[in-house]
């Protein structure tokens, strides 16, 4: 039996090589979700809901056409999801996600593997086993890796970084890490690490409140003084961060109260962490029901905030 298959894609402007962009697709009909994902001189489309050929990654030229050359290097693929893919400085890729396997072989280290620019398994990346799916990734200026979890790994619980060459270092975060686990990492230009999740707190007795700041030397910043109340826990998920240009900090996720102040799955921070603007709000339904939201916050260069998630209702109107 024939399935069908529909790709919908929308640009703003005019789509340049590398753009990140937003896309559904569709099974006969039936909206399937898919994680968010950065772009690079070539697009990867990732997918947790419709394995094709290539096993849950598939290259595409810069005018969307299947890369014939490049996915027949990438053969069948991952065995499971593909939640985010980064490229070092080297050319290499650092993939994390729910699978066990690539290209039919089982990976020494579950859920993360680098692939050569060639899309062959480098043996030579050698990071921890994780037994739970990784969702969010972030490479810093020396290839440095950075993890949020909810694992503890090398004694350190919600946050690991790696060695360009996956061995886990030691020295970073300072102390134990967090309590509960981390659901989302940003790095900014000057180094630090933005970390936001369902942590309440850090290094065994910090408050943390949902969000924190962490030094290049993995230790918290004193500067991002401007969470008070934070997030309400009990049922608030910060899931993805992004930046603007005048340091601004974009969060999306399933919450409706930062610092006390009203909001719908979505809050901008100032770069100390206070409340910046609170934008429309994005809900799940009419009912109001939080249930994953807002899945992926995306800024562009000029500022334009992109949002994808599971969200049906913008500012109390019924989204068609």
């Amino acid at each position: 039996m024939s399935r069908k298959l529909t790709l919908d894609i929308n640009f703003i402007d005019t789509p340049r090589d590398g753009d990140v962009f937003g896309y559904q697709i569709s099974n006969n009909g039936v909206p399937l979700s898919f994680n968010g994902f950065d772009g690079w001189d070539k697009v990867f489309k990732e997918s947790t809901d419709y394995t094709n050929a290539n096993g849950y990654i598939t290259m595409l030229n810069s005018d969307l056409t299947p890369n014939t050359s490049d996915n027949a290097s990438i053969g069948n693929g991952f065995n499971g999801v593909v939640n985010v893919i980064k490229r070092q400085s080297t050319g290499k890729y650092i993939c994390v996600g729910g699978f066990t396997s690539y290209q039919g072989v089982t990976l020494s280290s579950r859920k993360i593997c680098r692939l050569n620019t060639d899309f062959t398994l480098d043996t030579s990346f050698t990071p921890p086993d994780f037994s739970v799916d990784l969702t969010t990734l972030e490479i810093d200026s020396s290839d440095r890796i950075y993890l949020g979890n909810s694992l503890t790994v090398g004694g350190k619980k919600g946050i690991q970084r790696l060695n360009a060459n996956g061995t886990q270092d030691l020295a970073y975060p300072v102390g134990i890490g967090f309590d509960r686990p981390v659901m989302a990492i940003k790095l900014q230009p000057d180094g630090k690490l933005i970390v936001a999740g369902v942590m309440t707190l850090w290094n065994g007795s910090t408050p943390c409140k949902g969000i924190i700041r962490l030094t290049t030397t993995g230790i918290k910043d004193a500067t991002f003084s401007g969470v008070n109340q934070g997030f309400v826990l009990n049922n608030s998920f910060p899931r993805s961060i992004d930046l603007q240009s005048n340091g601004d900090i974009v969060i999306g996720g399933d919450f409706y109260m930062y610092n006390n102040t009203a909001c719908g799955n979505i809050i901008i921070l100032t770069s100390t962490g206070a409340v910046s603007k609170v934008p429309t709000d994005l809900d799940n339904s009419p009912g109001g029901i939080l249930s994953e939201n807002v899945l992926k916050v995306l800024v562009d260069p000029s500022d334009r905030i992109y949002v994808t998630g599971k969200f049906e209702r913008y500012g109390g109107g019924v989204m068609k």
